[in-house]
């Protein structure tokens, strides 16, 4: 017996086609117009979603999944059992898994476990988008069953779209082990990039080191910030976090400077002032100070600096974080060359170990003349720095000052 609602539709189409028609086509078209308008109804009672309104649906178009899995909503919201609509929805249209994970969840709420896990691997077989891998992810991080967590996890990650952080964050949950996050994490640019991001974002940038080493070899050049922030973050107090970033931005045309290595002595960048100091990670840094302006000069691989006269006592020109190995002894080397209306003198390089505060400095030396400053190395890192400092008794330096052939090595 039809609803009453369709009866009602039923007088107002179909009988007045089979009278006219007599059975012929154009009865076959109102039939069609029938079915239409049955089905445009129960559209609009769909709209309003409401239990009575989903029912009377559900009625007009008893075989329509997406009516009866909304229905089986307000009556699982109401606290009786909306499994029976999900059966059906199940049946009716059985290629969808959002119907099975649906009544896989209710299967779980009742301890079902058994059947919970079937459904939502059924699922996961007719459905390789992400949906019913994260739904097997969350079931078996609920169970305890870390094996299949992360076996879930990989699969969930490999078919996401767009952002993965709940993702991530449930793996955060299930285990504080870094590695053994990485270890399940595709290595593929996008999924290392999206990790990085929520690493930084969750404050964990201690546990990234692994991750930005497999980003900076995959950077777009436009993306080459966020693996400098992160040198910038580490440069001084753990260079051993930051020279792998800082050289795989070296070796894959992040930066173009060549890769820093403390244990064969080269341990200085842009030692040549190719490249404008960009104050990032281990390349130069230059203060600004008034009375001093700074140029480079390419042609001799060579940085000038010239004095007004009107400098403070003291400032620092140029700095750079250096990494180093303990027990090494270091050499810095350089030619200057001065000319100057008063004597240029108080100029010296110092190198300063990060952690310890032990210092080294040794004067620039006259016109022409090369220097060099020698330490053994007790820490990790430094910071080298090119100072000056006006001597007691001496006038304000009025010249230039030209540094070139600067080299750091191991000393001989």
């Amino acid at each position: 017996m039809l609803p009453p609602i369709a009866s009602h539709i039923k007088k107002i189409y179909y009988a007045p086609a089979l009278r006219v028609a007599g059975g012929c086509l154009a009865g076959a078209f109102l039939l069609a117009a029938w079915s239409s308008g049955i089905a445009a109804v129960a559209e609009l009672e769909k709209a309003k979603n409401t239990p009575d309104s989903l029912r009377k649906a559900v009625e007009l178009a008893p075989d329509n999944a997406v009516f009866r899995n909304l229905l089986a909503e307000h009556i699982e919201g109401s606290g009786r059992d909306p499994k029976p609509q999900l059966i059906e929805a199940m049946r009716l249209s059985p290629l969808e898994s959002q119907y099975m994970v649906r009544r896989a969840f209710r299967s779980e709420i009742e301890n079902d476990f058994a059947t919970a896990e079937a459904l939502l691997l059924e699922a996961a077989r007719i459905d390789r988008k992400a949906a019913p891998r994260w739904a097997l992810m969350n079931f078996y991080f609920r169970r305890g069953r870390e094996t299949e967590f992360w076996a879930w996890f990989t699969k969930a990650l490999l078919m996401s779209q767009g952002s993965v952080d709940a993702i991530f964050r449930l793996a955060w949950a299930m285990s504080q082990d870094s590695e053994l996050i990485l270890s399940h994490i595709p290595n593929q640019p996008e999924a290392m990039r999206q990790y990085y991001g929520y690493l930084a974002a969750t404050n964990r940038l201690d546990d990234a080191g692994p991750v930005a080493i497999r980003v900076a070899t995959a950077l777009a050049p436009q993306e080459h910030d966020l693996m400098l922030s992160y040198c910038d973050r580490y440069a001084e107090g753990d260079p051993q976090r930051a020279l792998p970033v800082w050289n795989a931005l070296a070796a894959h045309g992040g930066t173009s400077f060549r890769p820093l290595n403390p244990e064969t002595g080269i341990i200085l960048t842009n030692e040549t002032f190719a490249s404008e100091p960009s104050r990032r990670g281990f390349d130069w840094s230059m203060p600004t100070v008034d009375g001093v302006t700074s140029e480079r000069v390419p042609d001799m691989k060579a940085i000038r600096f010239t004095f007004s006269g009107d400098q403070p006592e003291a400032c620092d020109l140029l700095q750079e974080r250096i990494p180093l190995s303990p027990a090494k002894t270091y050499e810095i080397r350089w030619l200057a060359e001065v000319r100057s209306e008063a004597p240029v003198t108080g100029l010296f390089w110092e190198i300063e170990e990060t952690g310890s505060g032990r210092s080294t400095s040794e004067p620039l030396a006259g016109s022409g003349d090369g220097g060099r400053l020698q330490f053994r190395a007790s820490g990790r890192s430094g910071t080298l720095r090119l100072r000056h400092k006006r001597l007691p008794g001496t006038r304000r330096a009025a010249g230039t000052v030209t540094i070139r052939n600067l080299e750091g090595r191991l000393a001989r």
